[in-house]
């Protein structure tokens, strides 16, 4: 009894993805652009509006590097954030290779996305990118000058066009906060299924539940959260099973979880 109301108090979390039906190059939601969808193993070294004493100026994006050092991620792939419309493929001095892609919001504000400093590009100009797909690999800028890491901006201003990574002030009008904007864009979820447990011991347990049976259905998340209906926040949940782990033809999941002890 003891296990049954842990498991209660804690709450396993069973959540199905369901992208909302839009043309290709309408937004379903975003997610991060390493690590996805919820940049798992990245961090942002440096973040939006940060002194930077070397650039003398103030950081238009962020900067992803994985949680290893160096150049431990050269070479990491680097996904679109949603769906959108690569506007600007082009390779610059310093930059190196960089990408803007243009997404539309179901409500029709668009908003551009650059990324820098690729060591190479999977996609082209012109053409329509879903979010979760891989348009490159992170680099290290032109000529190598950098560690290896992503430059990352999201711009409200379309006009800007590949700009200088800097400003003289700290978040100008025309660039936005990117991890602020994708927290309060994430993809359509549905609301938390209800999961019953069986051969259930101090450190494992089987999960069954419901398929759904709703169109546009995409994938299961499955998660531990003392949130009550769940969050998206990696730091108040652990996750169990994530991103396509768990395919949509199934069930049933048995796991081991050192968690599970009472």
């Amino acid at each position: 009894m003891k296990f049954y109301l842990k498991v209660l108090s804690i709450s396993f979390l069973l959540l199905c993805y369901v992208p909302v039906v839009f043309a290709i190059s309408t937004s379903d939601g975003f997610d991060y652009p390493v690590g996805r969808p919820d940049a798992v193993g990245y961090y942002d070294a440096q973040d939006f509006g940060m002194y930077n004493s070397d650039f003398r100026g103030y950081h238009l994006g962020e900067d992803w590097n994985k949680r290893c050092g160096g150049d431990c991620d050269l070479g990491d792939p680097i996904y679109s954030i949603s769906n959108g419309t690569v506007i600007l493929k082009t390779t610059q001095r310093a930059w190196g290779n960089i990408l803007i892609i243009q997404y539309t919001l179901p409500k029709g504000d668009k908003y551009n996305a650059l990324y820098g400093h690729f060591q190479n590009i999977n996609v082209e100009q012109g053409g329509e990118v879903l979010r979760g797909q891989q348009i490159g690999t992170m680099g290290k800028g032109d000529k190598g000058r950098f560690i290896a890491h992503l430059h990352f901006e999201i711009r409200s201003d379309l006009n800007i066009g590949v700009g200088p990574g800097y400003s003289s002030t700290s978040k100008p009008t025309g660039w936005v906060d990117p991890s602020d904007f994708i927290s309060s864009h994430r993809p359509l979820v549905s609301d938390p299924i209800t999961l019953a447990s069986s051969n259930t011991t101090s450190v494992s347990t089987t999960l069954s539940w419901n398929k759904p049976t709703f169109a546009n259905f995409d994938h299961y998340e499955l998660y531990r959260s003392a949130e009550a209906g769940g969050t998206s926040d990696p730091a108040k949940r652990t996750d169990i099973f994530s991103g396509n782990d768990i395919a949509k033809n199934i069930d049933t999941i048995s796991f081991t979880d050192n968690a599970l002890v009472p």
